[in-house]
């Protein structure tokens, strides 16, 4: 996809993301839950937004950079914090990008109920 918003290449997400005024250049220098931070932060900055959520992760087939399938990192950002969730994540290619969505709406249903 051409959306810098969406897509499988991490670094092509980060590289058009500003999070404090600062472009994050590469993703190999960032931790796969700082990643999610970073995504979840720059997209509520890039949409103008008040809660930005970020998803990164292992959906298979094969494990990738040291994460097993199915590890997924979900980043909710809001006004004044961001929260970072780890998620082990079961089934099919399919079904882990699902679950991870799913999981990303009530992470962000909760995450505004506390704040």
């Amino acid at each position: 996809m051409d959306d810098p918003l969406v897509s499988d290449d991490a670094r092509a997400l980060v590289a058009d993301l500003t999070v404090r005024g600062q472009t994050v250049a590469t993703a190999e220098s960032l931790t796969a839950g700082l990643l999610a931070a970073t995504l979840a932060v720059g997209a509520r900055q890039r949409c103008g937004a008040t809660w930005g959520v970020g998803l990164t992760g292992v959906a298979g087939p094969e494990p990738h950079g040291g994460h097993p399938v199915g590890t997924v990192f979900l980043g909710v950002a809001g006004p004044v914090d961001t929260d970072v969730v780890r998620l082990v994540l079961e089934g099919t290619r399919w079904d882990i990008r699902v679950s991870a969505v799913h999981a990303a709406i009530t992470g962000l249903r909760r995450f505004i109920g506390q704040h």
